[in-house]
């Protein structure tokens, strides 16, 4: 029986916190304002095309997002945005079904982290508050992506889904208790200067996906006294 790490062996909202605010302005400042532009766009465009014959709209959701889609085969494409347009109208996105609908089948490969960025993206695209999932972000809480060969697809699945629920809840306590409350308002400012809102959800995914970033080009202090 696999046994998969636990959110004890994570970095918990208190650690990501500090680190966040010691680089707050180091952040903000490379933050990629063209992506929140972008998001804004889709977001605004999502209910009004059909997303299967939009090509200009795929092309552009190519694009905003870090884990590209274009170099998935056309029929996996073709099935993704089919599902998009499928599940727009919904409060939330379950991840578990989007999963079983594009990689369950024997030709699927084997699953991956690119894939399962694939699945946060569109869930992240109906509905902001579940974040995006990019191995960036995984390294940054300490979550190592699964290995074994011998795992299946289900498998693989069921490990970064147990770190993504961490993720989620670190993501939910900084919003419920207002821990980045002032850099959060800065950053709402910032925006406000290029024309541009984005609520508190959408805000953090930004600052957590540039630290995590920064942290790979090691242009993040981690230190914590």
């Amino acid at each position: 029986m696999l046994s998969f790490r636990k959110s004890a062996d994570f970095k918990n909202s208190t650690i990501i916190t500090k680190i966040l605010k010691r680089n707050g302005g180091n952040i903000l400042d490379n933050v990629p304002l063209e992506e929140a532009e972008t998001y804004l766009q889709l977001k605004t465009q999502l209910h009004d095309t059909s997303i299967i014959e939009d090509t200009a709209f795929q092309k552009e959701y190519q694009q905003v997002y870090p884990e590209t889609l274009k170099k998935k085969p056309a029929q996996f494409r073709k099935a993704y945005f089919q599902l998009l347009e499928s599940q727009k109208t919904e409060q939330r996105v379950d991840i578990r079904e989007s999963f079983r609908r594009l990689f369950s089948q024997k030709d699927s490969g084997k699953f991956r982290h690119k894939d399962f960025s694939y699945l946060t993206q569109l869930a992240h695209t109906v509905d902001y508050s579940q974040p995006l999932y990019e191995q960036e972000v995984g390294e940054f809480f300490d979550f190592k992506k699964p290995r074994k060969l011998k795992m299946s697809n289900r498998e693989r699945l069921n490990a970064y889904m147990g770190f993504y629920r961490h993720m989620k809840a670190v993501y939910g306590e900084i919003l419920e208790e207002k821990k980045l409350h002032d850099l959060l308002t800065v950053f709402k400012i910032k925006l406000k200067r290029e024309g541009l809102r984005l609520p508190p959800a959408k805000r953090l995914d930004l600052v957590m996906r540039t630290a995590a970033r920064m942290e790979q080009s090691g242009e993040l202090v981690l230190a914590i006294k």
